[in-house]
């Protein structure tokens, strides 16, 4: 998922089309040729960096406080109140919230970071869910062997994706970014005039029912 190389005529575009949507709001082609006047706001990045530093210093912590698992199976079982973190909802839900990270649109224009990084760090920690459907079974019956292997993954798939994390990426260059922004407003702007369309069509079928219960009203009254 690294950013493609681009044309020399398609980054001058891509820079055209920054300079043109760079103005407090833009003007666009709705249905019937009416103008749908795009707010500024609508342009920008919904997402912060703080929400996406947040989201991957917790990810991180979670992996870190599951770094070591005992050596015995049976050490496990016997603890498996303190592993309450490793059930199939748990771990499947920060691994939702990393996958939903790395594939958010804003990702790369606000942390300026290439998003290979973070499906990366998401790929490498996916391999716990094979581990996890082990060891939860492991809390009831413990087999020593499968619990061994499933230790393994689990204790490599953390290690590895916390030695991912500790190595950021090189930044973005100021022409990658400039040509991932352009790429966002457009975006951006596409989505909410879609929005503002379904909002109108919503309004007018609201309108024709109001309408036509006043005329099947207006009917009866007339037929008493």
């Amino acid at each position: 998922m690294k950013i493609k190389e681009k044309g020399a005529t398609a980054l001058l575009f891509m820079f055209l089309l920054t300079a043109l949507l760079s103005g407090p709001a833009l003007f666009a082609q709705g249905s019937k040729n009416e103008n749908i006047r795009v707010p500024s706001e609508a342009l920008k990045p919904a997402y912060t960096k703080e929400y996406f530093d947040n989201n991957l210093k917790d990810f991180k912590a979670w992996l870190e406080s599951l770094a070591q698992l005992p050596a015995k199976g049976q050490e496990f079982k016997a603890k498996a109140r303190d592993f309450g973190e490793i059930s199939t909802g748990r771990v499947s839900l920060h691994l939702t919230n990393m996958r939903s990270v790395a594939t958010n649109p804003d990702l790369e224009e606000v942390t300026k970071l290439p998003r290979s990084w973070y499906v990366q760090i998401y790929n490498s920690a996916l391999r716990l869910q094979s581990a996890e459907r082990t060891l939860v079974g492991m809390k009831v019956f413990c087999v020593e062997e499968d619990y061994q292997k499933a230790r393994r993954v689990w204790v490599s798939a953390v290690a590895e994706t916390l030695s991912i994390i500790a190595k950021p990426p090189k930044k973005l260059s100021a022409e990658e970014l400039e040509v991932i922004a352009a790429e966002n407003r457009e975006r951006r702007k596409k989505e909410y005039i879609q929005q503002y369309k379904a909002k109108l069509a919503k309004e007018k079928a609201a309108g024709k029912k109001r309408s036509d219960k006043k005329k099947r009203a207006s009917r009866e009254t007339e037929e008493k």
